[in-house]
């Protein structure tokens, strides 16, 4: 039985107007009756890819109470799926998690599993957890440990059954179904970009962050055209933006980006951060102005690169 905490997701209208409240903490439910990722637009022949691995609002009773779901819901980017939703309406494909950020985190391999949480499961590629060694031993590895306030989400270690089937289940199916969109893509463009959407606090280590920050490794997982493209666009935006500092891009970039996954594929891949200050009142409710700006922003943004890889 799902326990609904709160109301279905919104969206934006059909005619993408008007913007309606993103409020409370999510769903409670067994881990198997999490629905899959949403795949939306699977036949677009768009050259530009969307995915927010961090949207999703569901939570698993194997993991979690009613009365844990505040400290989970931290993990939770919000708005972002309401912005990957939209920009699907123009024609892009985009893939939308249900499962949430608490439970497993999509950008992070499945390696980068965290010892004081569950003991190490054997997925043939520990010999490369060493890049995300800073990120697990913070507590955010696959399997999250800590809340956003770095809070511990769990009083004890998980079951290792409990890990397989979460990985099984919702991380490796995330990335079959991105790995497919990808395929999907190239069979119709020369090249291709994956923009991976997050949402990121105000605020690094004492100084204020720009309202969209474009991570591409320092230039390693985008061409200088695409780079000109998006500093073009944005130095008429109206926004302030900057690129790779602090966040330079995540497992998602780097993987697809590097062409580490699909073959054959002339992949692109670009992180992009949005502010949360644009998306949230001081009250941490819905800023409707300022996510359907940042939306309008980004369209007119995948347009222009669109006709560019086009």
């Amino acid at each position: 039985m799902i326990q609904h905490m709160r109301t279905v997701p919104d969206t934006l209208s059909a005619d993408n107007t008007e913007l309606a409240p993103h409020a409370g903490t999510g769903y409670l439910c067994p881990l198997a009756q999490i629905p899959p990722a949403q795949f939306l637009n699977p036949s677009s022949a768009s050259a530009i890819l969307f995915s927010a691995p961090h949207a999703g609002r569901y939570y698993a009773t194997e993991m979690f109470a009613a009365d844990q779901l505040a400290a989970a819901s931290t993990l939770e980017e919000k708005g972002t799926d309401v912005i990957v939703q939209t920009l699907s309406e123009h024609g892009y494909p985009a893939l939308i998690p249900n499962i949430s950020r608490a439970v497993v985190d999509l950008n992070r391999p499945s390696f980068a599993q965290d010892s004081k949480l569950h003991n190490i499961l054997d997925t043939g590629d520990s010999g490369k957890a060493s890049l995300y060694k800073s990120y697990i031993s913070a507590g955010y590895g696959v399997i999250p440990r800590l809340d956003a306030q770095r809070r511990p989400l769990h009083k004890g270690m998980l079951e290792s059954a409990l890990v397989t089937d979460i990985l099984a289940l919702h991380h490796t199916p995330y990335h079959q179904s991105l790995t497919g969109m990808i395929h999907h893509a190239s069979s119709h463009n020369s090249q291709i970009l994956l923009c991976d959407i997050h949402s990121m606090p105000d605020d690094h280590s004492n100084r204020h962050l720009p309202d969209i920050l474009f991570g591409n490794l320092h230039g390693v997982t985008c061409s200088q055209q695409t780079v000109n493209k998006i500093e073009q666009y944005m130095s008429q935006s109206g926004l302030s933006w900057a690129c790779n500092t602090p966040y330079a891009g995540g497992y998602i970039t780097r993987h697809y980006g590097l062409n580490s996954a699909i073959e054959d594929c002339h992949v692109q891949a670009v992180q992009i951060e949005i502010n949360r200050a644009m998306l949230e009142t001081q009250h941490r409710q819905t800023d409707m102005d300022g996510l359907k700006q940042i939306t309008e922003q980004l369209a007119g943004l995948s347009q222009t690169l669109a006709d560019s890889l086009g």
